[in-house]
């Protein structure tokens, strides 16, 4: 059921003292177990955690420096900037919510814009590495090594371009204008009425996004199945194989379970009681989800966030992997995670 296909639900709103947006009441009362209190701290503690999660995964990049000259690890890290100031937009949202804070309705909109803005962004930064590992897995040469890395960096460049344009956007037109529900605790539209042609831009730009991610993903499994194919032993996915696609994979579907549950596709649970915090835990677990798999999945990450390059013990040669040697683009597949 789409959001704005629900408006028998919002014609019927009443509103208190100033007609403010955060003043509705609802024509049907919502049964809450949680208070916004505890809603809010829940908030609070969960955005706290992946900040200290996404932190560390930096301080991992900064002890080695020689991610830095990988194009995959590059677009994580920017990816990974994206979802730092996410979490600090959560963060400062469940304070609103622990305390009520209604009267700052020009800063609401700046973090409302700016988390809207930044997850946007973080979705094209998603689609960037699926494109780039991609690339990497079919060994595309339609252009030599060096341009294609410069590519890469003005296709990063673009990305915080869409990031800061539409962060503008929705600051400066007031149909854009986004505003924090204190009854159902979520971000949306001042405006709903003129503001459905940019919800329909904004979900559909996204969808398209994860579309065509999906299509990608699709094939580079394909080619990971085809190139163990090609082996003359027997073929066993372990672990190690699998993180080579599992990280963007799971990023991506992380992004689209958010938007299928935001859009009422799988089930619809706005309006439903103390349901409606999902959706607000998914999309903080979703601005993480590209810090929280890198961790889980990419070693280079893993072992270097309190190991600084320069200390004698050699993480890269403690771990053992087991693995089918493939000659030709069996290289590039290890190279991609």
């Amino acid at each position: 059921m789409d959001y704005f296909e629900n408006y028998s639900y919002f014609e019927n709103l009443t509103y208190e003292n100033d007609g403010n947006f955060n003043d509705y009441i609802l024509p049907f009362p919502l049964t809450f177990i949680l208070t916004h209190v505890e809603i809010g701290i829940i908030h609070f503690l969960l955005s706290s955690f992946f900040m200290v999660l996404q932190l560390l995964v930096f301080l991992s990049f900064f002890n080695n420096k020689e991610l830095f000259t990988k194009t995959s690890f590059i677009i994580i890290f920017n990816h990974g900037i994206l979802s730092f100031i996410q979490q600090i937009c959560h963060v400062i949202t469940a304070i609103l919510t622990i305390f009520f804070i209604k009267k700052i309705s020009r800063l609401l909109s700046i973090i409302g814009s700016l988390l809207t803005a930044s997850y946007i962004g973080s979705i094209i930064f998603i689609f960037l590495l699926t494109l780039n590992r991609f690339d990497i897995l079919y060994d595309i040469q339609l252009i030599n090594f060096e341009r294609k890395e410069i590519i890469y960096i003005i296709f990063i460049i673009i990305c915080y371009l869409c990031t800061i344009t539409l962060f503008i956007v929705y600051i400066v037109f007031p149909e854009f204008m986004l505003v924090f529900n204190y009854n159902l605790f979520e971000w949306q539209y001042e405006n709903r009425l003129e503001s459905r042609t940019v919800y329909q831009f904004e979900k559909y730009s996204i969808l398209s996004l994860l579309g065509v991610s999906l299509i990608l993903q699709i094939l580079i499994f394909f080619k990971v199945i085809f190139l163990r194919c090609s082996t003359n032993r027997k073929i066993v996915f372990v672990a190690d194989d699998l993180k080579i696609i599992l990280h963007a994979f799971l990023c991506f579907v992380t992004a689209l379970i958010l938007e299928l549950i935001r859009d009422g596709i799988f089930f619809y649970i706005y309006w439903s009681g103390n349901q409606i915090i999902i959706p607000h835990i998914l999309r903080i677990f979703c601005s993480v989800s590209n810090s929280f798999f890198v961790l889980c999945f990419v070693k280079e990450i893993r072992n270097y966030i309190f190991i600084s390059k320069h200390v004698k013990t050699d993480f890269r040669n403690t771990t053992i992997v087991k693995s089918i040697k493939v000659s030709g683009n069996i290289n590039n597949i290890r190279n991609i995670a």
